[in-house]
């Protein structure tokens, strides 16, 4: 089928039938990977977490600082 789609050969019938395929291929493939995306997912999300703590943590000693100068 891939050689008819390069070729320029391939048929409707043909190109919505390798579509499936695709399709299918990537369904299987969510379905393998998905314990590891969902993993990830929640590790992106704890690092954006901390992410967040360490830039405020950077804003309240600017402002400690700025306020110790002030004195």
């Amino acid at each position: 089928m891939l050689d008819k789609k390069f070729d320029g050969t391939m048929t409707k019938s043909e190109s919505n039938r390798l579509e499936y395929i695709r399709w299918s291929l990537d369904r299987i493939d969510d379905a393998r990977r998905g314990i590891e995306l969902e993993a990830l997912g929640a590790f992106v999300s704890k690092l954006e977490g901390f992410r967040d703590s360490v830039n405020q943590l950077h804003k309240d000693l600017t402002r400690a600082a700025g306020n110790l100068k002030k004195r």
